[in-house]
């Protein structure tokens, strides 16, 4: 098996792990998995991106959330993997980049006016380990934001916990916002056949 395959089947397995959990959340908190997006940006092109987990509450807001397998380490302000390979980029960092193109996508759909009060966010999640030592105060302003193992026996708590930090006055979304949301995250699509037949 080679490195590849046995990362990316550390990651499916991390994933299965939190989704196993989330999915005991009540209503009406909403999870969606897995979310590609591409976005076009003139004389910039195309941009895609992934986002592992994104949760949201119309009374809290939108999390987008990167999940990591195992344990990692910083160096110097560097993320390295448990196997001490260099990270291309933080957790974090992936977990933003993937939040701003998710806000873009809103923009794009409702108004920079509409988007700009509503609560949108991210985080990390290590499910596999307890984080040990000092949190990286550049990426994650509070522990609320760093979700590990400890997180996985209660996450609503600590979802509510991330919200009290991120948004402690943080609006409803709307039923037109919800919508819009909803539309962009799982979509009802339907590819049809023209009635007209053309010779």
């Amino acid at each position: 098996m080679t490195s590849d395959t046995q990362a990316i089947n550390a990651g499916r397995r991390a994933e299965n792990i939190v989704l196993t959990v989330l999915e005991k959340l009540p209503e009406p908190w909403q999870v969606f998995h897995t979310l590609e997006w591409r976005t076009v940006h003139e004389n910039l092109g195309e941009k895609i991106g992934e986002a592992d987990v994104v949760i949201f509450h119309p009374f809290y807001g939108l999390l987008i959330m990167e999940i990591k397998a195992g344990a990692v380490n910083i160096r110097e302000g560097v993320w390295y993997y448990e196997s001490g390979n260099l990270m291309k980029q933080s957790p974090f960092a992936q977990a933003r980049r993937n939040r701003y193109a998710l806000t873009e996508k809103l923009q794009n759909r409702l108004s920079k006016g509409e988007v700009n009060p509503l609560a949108i966010t991210h985080a990390v999640w290590f499910p596999e380990i307890n984080w040990i030592g000092p949190l990286p105060s550049a990426d994650a302003p509070s522990h609320a934001f760093l979700f590990d193992r400890s997180s996985l026996a209660n996450p609503e708590a600590a979802l509510i916990k991330l919200w009290e930090d991120a948004a402690p006055n943080a609006v409803k979304w709307s039923p037109h916002q919800q919508r819009i949301l909803k539309e962009i995250l799982a979509p009802d699509c339907h590819g049809g056949f023209n009635s007209e037949v053309q010779s």
